[in-house]
């Protein structure tokens, strides 16, 4: 490894980490040479934004980490913005916390009451004032 790109270098050790080939990972992705996934998993080519999805799938990564992996090394601004403003990348727990809540809430609204929902509201009102 150490291609010198951290993004290459993530996409190798899960390569390794994975019972897939490059040809299955390169068809279950939808590139039509498998040269194109060597060469990114070599750091001779960026890695396509829009491939991550795909590629974290084939290769049962976090999305997440490898996005913010690509973010970091390809646009440093907009990975600063991200984690300044939005506080992402997500932690394991927080992604789950936000799945639980996506499914429970599939309209989109969960009314939280009491004092929870005072507390959740204290921190939101805390983190746009601050």
């Amino acid at each position: 490894m150490n291609t010198g790109s951290k993004t290459a270098d993530y996409l190798s050790s899960a390569l390794q980490a994975s019972p897939l080939t490059p040809e299955d990972i390169s068809a279950r992705v939808g590139l039509s040479r498998v040269s194109h996934f060597t060469m990114m998993a070599n750091g001779l080519t960026r890695v396509p934004l829009h491939r991550i999805p795909a590629l974290s799938d084939a290769l049962e990564v976090s999305c997440s980490e490898f996005l913010f992996t690509a973010l970091e090394e390809y646009y440093p601004e907009v990975h600063q913005v991200l984690t300044d403003i939005l506080a992402l990348p997500l932690d394991r727990d927080e992604e789950e916390l936000v799945c639980l809540y996506r499914f429970a809430a599939l309209d989109g609204r969960i009314p939280v009451e009491g004092a929870v929902g005072e507390e959740i509201a204290k921190i939101l009102k805390s983190a746009r004032e601050g």
